[in-house]
């Protein structure tokens, strides 16, 4: 009786770490890669390309007819939360669909198709609260 009690306890033991910890494993390993933002209102030749690293970094990269923006934020990924915030750059914070900061749910994260959606802005002074509640839909390059 104690020895099935015992594999009682370390059955659900290991289910319970695993519950907990491999669906955050598995989002983080998914994500990291260079993904293509499917644009919905901006005229052809905008494009933004977001590269999520390994090492929790985040490069959101803007092309348009005339130019290419730059930008590295921070990443933080849990089961169906990510969060992008600030690394030290302090970029004014813009007022369009392309500021990233902020926090984000995500529907679905495939192989192939990222659809995130953005549930509250990352600018602390509550300026430019504009964004939340728009889907992105992210390809991977």
């Amino acid at each position: 009786m104690k020895k099935a009690l015992t594999y009682l306890i370390i059955s659900l033991l290991f289910i319970a770490v695993t519950a907990t910890t491999g669906c955050r494993n598995k989002s983080k390993t998914t994500i990291i890669g260079t993904w293509k933002q499917i644009p919905y209102t901006k005229p052809d030749g905008y494009y933004t390309y977001w590269t999520f690293s390994a090492a929790n970094d985040l490069e959101v990269k803007t092309e348009t007819k005339d130019s290419i923006y730059v930008r590295t934020y921070i990443y933080d990924i849990a089961r169906r939360d990510l969060t992008i915030s600030d690394d030290g750059n302090n970029y004014a914070y813009a007022n369009t669909q392309n500021e990233p900061r902020g926090k984000y749910y995500i529907h679905h994260l495939g192989k192939d198709i990222c659809k995130i959606e953005k549930i509250e802005n990352g600018n602390p002074s509550g300026a430019y609260n504009y964004t939340p509640y728009l889907m992105i839909e992210l390809v991977k390059q």
